[in-house]
């Protein structure tokens, strides 16, 4: 709805410092999902350049987002972990690049948001070409509650991005616990920062009767917010399984 749509826009310009006139690169589709919200409406309402670097160019050039960055001084990118994939591969073609503008890095990988390779292996290469790891801000999202959480760029680099190193043993068994990295069978992940303003979140286990999960358990996010998504089209059973969930247990929620 409208009022969904608006609140969006305001929680994110809050939680990524939006300002007018900033020049933002946007290499993700901009009719759906991060592309959308950021590329286009969020831009729209805070008065910012956008410039949006289409998929078929990205296969000519593919580091053509980071030319942008560069001839404009643009301070806001979003971007796929594949995008800086393949930025690496043809890194070495480009010499007179720099990435000391970006204060914020998006990386919209829906698939797999907490996905911490591909932003290891970025930054090792373009460090020296001026990005700052506290810049790096993956986010979750989904169509249905639109963006989940996001990365708040910081301006403190002495403070390493937040990870953790999970154990498979456990997750096998739906239950987190913490490893080390000297291990095989661990999972390294990274966090994607903290629930957008104004929204509750809980877990639930995804099977059955949406109980609460307890501390050490994987289950499903469950956001209450004004800026979700609100029904399915003409489909009002998978609406009310999908938007109408009423959880069952203690209440013990996350509130920003």
């Amino acid at each position: 709805m409208r009022i969904a749509l608006l609140t969006h826009c305001q929680a994110l310009t809050q939680s990524c410092g939006y300002t007018e006139a900033e020049t933002i690169v946007n290499v993700l589709d901009f009719k759906k999902d991060v592309g959308l919200w950021h590329g286009i409406l969020t831009s729209v309402m805070n008065m910012m350049h956008v410039i949006s670097v289409p998929y078929s160019l990205m296969k000519v050039n593919p580091l053509s987002w980071i030319q942008k960055v560069y001839h404009f001084k643009a301070k806001v990118a979003c971007v796929k972990s594949r995008d800086m994939h393949w930025a690496l591969v043809a890194h070495r073609e480009q010499k007179d690049i720099s990435l000391s503008s970006l204060r914020m890095l998006l990386v919209a990988d829906g698939s797999n948001p907490w996905s911490i390779s591909s932003c290891d292996a970025f930054l090792n290469v373009f460090q020296s070409k001026g990005l700052r790891s506290e810049v790096i801000c993956p986010c979750a999202s989904s169509p249905e509650a639109l963006t989940v959480a996001i990365r708040r760029p910081v301006e403190d680099s002495s403070q390493p991005p937040g990870r953790g190193v999970l154990s498979m043993q456990g997750l096998s068994y739906s239950v987190v616990r913490v490893d080390t990295e000297e291990r095989l069978s661990v999972l390294t992940v990274q966090d994607v920062g903290t629930v957008m303003p104004g929204a509750l979140v809980c877990v639930v286990k995804p099977d059955g009767v949406p109980l609460l999960c307890k501390t050490d358990e994987i289950g499903e996010l469950c956001v209450c917010s004004v800026a979700t998504g609100t029904s399915y089209y003409g489909l009002t059973g998978m609406t009310k399984n999908t938007f109408e969930v009423r959880t069952v247990g203690f209440v013990c929620v996350t509130y920003i």
